[in-house]
């Protein structure tokens, strides 16, 4: 959490530096204009940097929207319920179920919880990146790559979605080292209706 007061109306936080740069290109995509990001500094990091970022104002007056936006990993229902916690010890709002928000209250934003990839029950960002590349003909390459090869090493990746989404991006025309900056150059197809529940999350945010 970089800077120390609150200016925006619209507040995501998200694991990391690598969310952070997805997040920044996938609104601008949409037009979401004054939207405040906030890098907690990963996933564990959460339930310090929430009750540090209620505190850089008072009661959170002038913030309409909080979005908390995580991976599943190997669960997404216990990934939010473990955000629910959270916010139950600050004393927000909290939504009934994942990838919605609440219903905005006069001096109380409304706060939605984004668990990704979104359409599945595990998973993580570079899973959600791979679904939106999944029509690229780069993406036959990987496959051939990781499937056919590297899962056959004797030490083979461990972390599987990673090592695609890497190689994927390895074979760019310019090659950039995380998903993120692939976000910034366009290297995720933003029209992809596998992100039709997410760009819904996120159209909230144009009710400000």
């Amino acid at each position: 959490m970089e800077s120390d007061k609150i200016v925006s109306k619209i507040i995501l936080a998200v694991e990391g530096k690598d969310e952070k740069n997805f997040f920044e290109a996938l609104l601008k995509h949409m037009g979401i204009e004054g939207c405040e990001i906030n890098d907690v500094g990963g996933k564990d990091q959460f339930s310090n940097k929430l009750p540090a970022l209620k505190k850089k104002t008072t009661n959170f007056k002038g913030v309409q929207f909080l979005g908390i936006i995580r991976d599943a990993e190997e669960s997404a229902e216990n990934t939010f319920r473990s955000v629910i916690n959270i916010l139950q010890t600050l004393k927000f709002p909290t939504p009934d179920k994942m990838n919605q928000f609440t219903s905005p209250e006069k001096g109380t934003p409304a706060v939605g919880i984004y668990i990704m990839p979104g359409n599945a029950d595990s998973g993580m960002l570079e899973d959600l990146c791979l679904m939106l590349a999944k029509d690229h003909h780069a993406c036959q390459c990987v496959e051939r790559f990781i499937d056919g090869c590297a899962e056959a090493l004797q030490q083979p990746p461990k972390n599987i979605p990673k090592a695609k989404a890497q190689a994927y991006l390895a074979i760019m025309p310019d090659i950039v080292n995380s998903v993120g900056l692939g976000a910034q150059r366009g290297y995720w197809n933003f029209g992809s209706d596998e992100l039709d529940g997410l760009r819904g999350f996120l159209g909230n945010l144009k009710k400000t």
